[in-house]
């Protein structure tokens, strides 16, 4: 709940590997690009989404979505630069931070509906 990513060992579990500090808020996904082993993105509580790499504590690149704890992000599994996340008011965004890292490209507003998660399908 203190916005700390933590590496741990399933050898060593009485330390960190490595640890990284950005989010302010409870972080609620992570996940790891399918493209680039070293890198991956995580969701918070304190409406952002973050981009990191392995072995470096700050972020690379850090994605203000709208004014709502960000629940879930995938990266989608055809496009190295494009992810998607789903915010606590059921906000689908799509974001691509080879043209935006300001705006997602894609937003979405469920009225009736609340999502919890995303899951990009698998094509061929």
């Amino acid at each position: 709940e203190d916005g700390h990513i933590h590496k741990c060992s399933t050898s060593y579990s009485e330390q960190y590997l490595e640890s990284y500090s950005g989010h302010i808020g409870p972080v609620y996904g992570l996940q790891w690009s399918p493209f680039n082993p070293k890198l991956f993105i995580s969701c918070s509580g304190d409406w952002t989404i973050r981009l990191w790499q392995e072995g470096r504590q700050q972020q690379l690149l850090s994605f203000q979505s709208s004014n709502e704890e960000v629940l879930d992000v995938q990266w989608c599994p055809n496009n190295s630069t494009v992810f998607g996340a789903v915010t606590a008011g059921g906000r689908l965004e799509l974001w691509d931070f080879a043209v935006s890292t300001l705006q997602p490209v894609v937003q979405h507003a469920l009225t009736k509906t609340s999502m919890t998660g995303l899951l990009f399908a698998k094509v061929g």
